[in-house]
């Protein structure tokens, strides 16, 4: 037991650390902490993202347009009347976004500036950076950029399926008939493609 304190008890161990003794338990409880809000901010913000998204999904739907003119009806009568309504319905959730956003990359600027200083950086996969086409008509086209051109691309099809079934109903039925719609609401999308 004599031996054991002698090695505990050196210059190289000392008793209690610079920073206190609780310093390690403090350390740990203040990581988990900002390691959970950095999470809880970036699953908020991917939430809101994704309801901003399916949003311009919806809106051309029965289901939408219902909901689309009670938002409006409901704000129009602001200050800044239905532009404004329009406004607030398509912008407030990137601004939410951008909110939410600042907190986050406070909180996250001090990990990355101690994991730079403590860590190598392992190649992984990034969306943001991994290229997907090089050499093609638009350059190098990152994963990111090509998931954003698909999306556009999908809504553009959507959103003239849907507008043309809208208008396919609105015609008496003896000028096209009912069995005849499919056939042409598939060669709008045919020819989108």
């Amino acid at each position: 037991m004599a031996v054991d304190d002698d090695i505990l008890h050196t210059s190289q161990h000392p008793l209690l650390h610079s920073n206190g003794a609780h310093a390690n338990n403090n350390k740990k409880k203040n990581i988990n902490s900002v390691s959970l809000a950095k999470w809880v901010l970036k699953f908020t913000m991917w939430i809101v993202f994704l309801a901003w998204v399916l949003l311009f999904f919806v809106i051309p739907t029965d289901f939408g347009s219902e909901l689309y003119a009670d938002w409006i009806d409901a704000t129009s009568g602001s200050l800044f009347g239905y532009t404004g309504s329009m406004l607030l319905l398509y912008s407030a959730p990137i601004i939410i976004i951008a909110f939410l956003a600042v907190p986050y990359l406070l909180i996250s600027g001090e990990d990355q500036l101690q994991l730079q200083l403590q860590e190598k950086k392992t190649p992984r996969f990034r969306l943001w950076t991994f290229p997907v086409l090089v050499d093609g008509p638009l350059g190098v086209v990152s994963a990111a950029e090509l998931i954003g051109m698909i999306l556009f691309i999908v809504f553009v099809i959507w959103d003239v399926y849907v507008y043309t079934a809208v208008i396919l109903g609105t015609m008496p039925d003896y000028l096209i008939p009912v069995e005849k719609w499919y056939d042409i609401l598939l060669g709008w999308v045919l020819l989108c493609l």
